[in-house]
């Protein structure tokens, strides 16, 4: 099983692509307002590669006190891990966690997992797994952890309407 591919204005290098948005917003300087009464912001955008994403896809981005979260989809053998990284502007990355490991993944390039900080130790992530009476049964599952993704709970499904039908596009915040 493959990840499927990306739209053609999505074939940068993943890890310049994803990465570089955030850059540009955690790099706006305010310290100093313009003194000709602009409101225009400053910005630097420094790219930083992404080495461990290769292979990956559906990248997401979250704040993280300082830094930001990357989550990810990886192939592995028949099955997808998802995968997460915290980043601090001092540090760089650190080392990818996985979050959870699964052949049933819903994989699709417009509706992709996440993984959110809610406290300084507290993230959540979000996926979507297939239910497996169709091609669009697939629910949301849910997982947390209490030490910054170093450890996840046992995944839980947030909708209990019971149906085998699409359950997506979530937002987690």
């Amino acid at each position: 099983m493959s990840l499927p591919p990306r739209p053609s204005s999505l074939r940068e290098p993943l890890g310049l692509l994803s990465f570089g948005a955030v850059l540009a917003v955690a790099a706006c300087d305010t310290s100093s307002p313009p003194t000709d009464g602009s409101t225009a912001l400053q910005a630097e955008v420094t790219p930083i590669e992404v080495s461990f994403l290769e292979g990956g896809g559906m990248p997401h981005l979250s704040p993280s006190g300082d830094g930001a979260i990357l989550s990810w989809l990886a192939p592995d053998g028949e099955a997808h891990v998802l995968r997460a990284a915290r980043w601090d502007p001092e540090a760089g990355f650190g080392a990818p966690a996985e979050v959870m490991r699964a052949s049933d993944f819903f994989v699709n390039w417009a509706d992709f997992p996440s993984v959110v900080e809610f406290a300084p130790d507290r993230w959540v992530a979000h996926w979507l797994q297939r239910g497996g009476q169709g091609t669009y049964d697939y629910g949301v599952r849910i997982a947390t952890s209490d030490d910054a993704g170093a450890t996840w709970s046992e995944p839980w499904t947030p909708h209990e309407d019971g149906t085998a039908t699409e359950h997506g596009f979530v937002t987690v915040w």
